[in-house]
């Protein structure tokens, strides 16, 4: 499973530790969320 962390540059030496916290709370949730998916049976949620 891949999941994308969004588009651009984002220096952790500008990031405030609340920033960071929600960019990795939002990752996880995909994360667990795409593990659900394919614990359904669900191999693709996209078409080509």
């Amino acid at each position: 499973m891949v999941i994308h962390g969004g588009a651009g540059t984002i220096l952790r030496s500008r990031m405030t530790p609340a920033v960071e916290k929600a960019y990795i709370d939002t990752l996880t949730i995909a994360l667990h969320t795409g593990y659900e998916i394919l614990e359904r049976g669900t191999v693709k949620i996209y078409k080509d």
